[in-house]
This record gives C-alpha cells, structure tokens and sequence, in this order.
C-alpha cells in the first residue's frame, strides 16, 4: 500500500490490516523468530534468529554474514531458513540493496496525510503487530496526519480471527468483531465526509 501511495496521488484514503511497519527483511526475521517458538524452540532462541537474522541478509562484509551465522546456525529448526552451512566466500555475494526487502514502508507513512485506519491482532505471528503499530503511529503523528487511528485488537491472529495461539497453520475462528465494527465505523465516517 505504501508503494502505491508513493506511485500516485489518487488515494483518499488507506485501511491497513496486518501491515509490516518495518522492511521485509525485519519483518522476515521476526516471523521465523515466532515460527520457531510454535514449533518449540526455547524464545531466547528464537530470538536470536530475529536479532541476528537481518544481520546474514544485509551484511555487506563475508565477515558480517559468517558472525551472524555463527549465531543462527545452531538454532534448532532454522536450517529450514538458513541452510545446513554458510556459503564459502568466493561464493557469497550481499544482497543487492535496491531490492524491495529493503522498502521500508515507515518513510512513506511519515509523509502520509490522508485518512488511516491500521488495524493489527495481538497475538499476529507474520508481522510484529507491537512493533507494527507504533511505528505506524510515529509515523503518521510526524506527517501531522490530522485523520488517522490505530489499534491493536487483542485476542487475534493475522486475518482478523481469534486464535489461541496466532502460531501459523492453527485453524482460525470466528473473524473479530471488533474488526468488523472498526470497518464500518471508518467507512461510515468516511462516506459523511465525502
């Protein structure tokens, strides 16, 4: 949404729902960080795949990718994200940094003034719904962004439905109605004001 925004100025306004608020690089790390505790993995473990993850995609020195592998490597479950050993260094090359991992969709919501409304589930395993919803908030607080609202929604995975756990692969239930009134209620404003 946030490239799009950039790409024209016919948007009146945006609904986010479960939208990164970091690079898809950050927002990589932090899903297989979580992917790992679903799957059993100790969290001081698994958090080091989120903190040393982006470290092995943007180091731009071999040095910088084989620290950050040293950490990630032992992980239990991450070879199924990192491979069983490091490239050897005539092999590696750092990623290219004009690739999309890199948008961070927080510069264009910093200059963003049209109505937001960002909807994020606390217990959203894909995107860090915390961290996701204050930099949405900064963001459009710096913009002077006079119509806008965020909210995390407690008890709710990635699609807007309860889940116990938001672990991906649990069964949804019933979509949050609180979500639902949240769309209505935006809409309904919206519509008064066009």
């Amino acid at each position: 949404m946030p490239l799009a925004l950039q790409s024209t100025d016919d948007v009146a306004f945006m609904i986010s729902v479960s939208g990164g608020g970091e690079n898809s690089i950050e927002q990589l790390a932090y899903q297989i960080s979580e992917r790992l505790v679903c799957e059993g993995v100790p969290r001081d473990q698994a958090e080091l795949a989120e903190q040393w993850g982006p470290q092995a995609a943007t180091g731009t020195t071999y040095e910088q990718y084989v620290e950050a592998m040293e950490v990630l490597l032992p992980i239990p479950g991450m070879d199924k994200y990192v491979g069983t050993e490091m490239a050897d260094e005539e092999e590696w090359q750092p990623w290219p940094p004009e690739i999309d991992a890199y948008f961070d969709p927080v510069t264009v919501l910093a200059e963003t003034r049209i109505p937001v409304l960002a909807i994020f589930g606390d217990l959203d395993r894909n995107i860090d719904p915390i961290q996701g919803a204050a930099a949405y908030e900064r963001a459009l607080a710096a913009a002077g962004n006079p119509d806008y609202h965020v909210e995390i929604i407690p008890g709710i995975g990635h699609t807007m439905q309860r889940q116990e756990t938001g672990c991906i692969g649990e069964p949804g239930g019933a979509t949050s109605e609180r979500y639902e009134q949240l769309l209505e209620e935006w809409a309904t404003k919206l519509a008064a004001g066009l």
